[in-house]
């Protein structure tokens, strides 16, 4: 294969991958035809079978790229740095993450709806993400209300809703609520939210 086919090739793969990831995001896995793949890739639907062998091929991809960029988004913070700083890292990382993969809760929606086979690379991802929380918090907060999971839900519950919910926020936010100005205010708020989540457990610890 010559350098120019191998190119071209590429640009097919990536074109198919890019459009069923946008697609599965707008209409969920069930509601897309590999005949809509291809419309949208611009190409024939014989070269998504080619390179993908079928729709769940694609899906599968789709999110084994997102949570390659999870574990990435997660990966540890320096420990020189106190443990407030740390957990504010992997806020900061995880809301990286999101805003660079803006679809990736769209499809995680959709699938978790349908009950799909791919539940559980997702509940992969939400393990990684868990293990990282605990693995800085330990058992700070105890059992109970104060436990490490409650902080873990409240964390991420507060970062995907925001972006969940952006496109009916418009009125409430007079304005786009995802704007580069509100998303940063939006981060100073989930920052002083964990603050005052730290707070709590640490006074409970002591």
């Amino acid at each position: 294969m010559t350098g120019q086919a191998s190119k071209k090739k590429g640009e097919a793969s990536r074109s198919i991958l890019r459009a069923a990831e946008e697609l599965f995001a707008a209409k969920g896995f069930a509601a897309v035809s590999v005949r809509d793949i291809a419309q949208l890739a611009g190409v024939n639907k014989a070269l998504v079978f080619y390179y993908y062998e079928n729709k769940a091929t694609l899906l599968r991809k789709v999110l084994e790229l997102y949570y390659t960029a999870h574990a990435e988004a997660l990966s540890p913070a320096d420990p020189a740095t106190s443990l407030r700083e740390q957990v504010h890292a992997l806020i900061t990382s995880y809301l990286d993450f999101i805003e660079d993969n803006s679809r990736y809760i769209h499809i995680v929606q959709h699938e978790l709806l349908a009950n799909g086979e791919n539940t559980g690379m997702i509940r992969d991802g939400m393990n990684l993400l868990f293990s990282r929380v605990r693995d800085l918090l330990g058992d700070m907060g105890g059992d109970g209300p104060l436990h490490v999971r409650h902080f873990f839900l409240s964390f991420s519950g507060l970062v995907v809703a925001y972006f969940t919910y952006a496109p009916v926020l418009d009125n409430i936010w007079e304005g786009d609520p995802l704007s580069a100005s509100n998303r940063r205010e939006r981060r100073e708020h989930l920052h002083w939210v964990i603050d005052q989540l730290l707070s709590g457990m640490e006074a409970h610890q002591n």
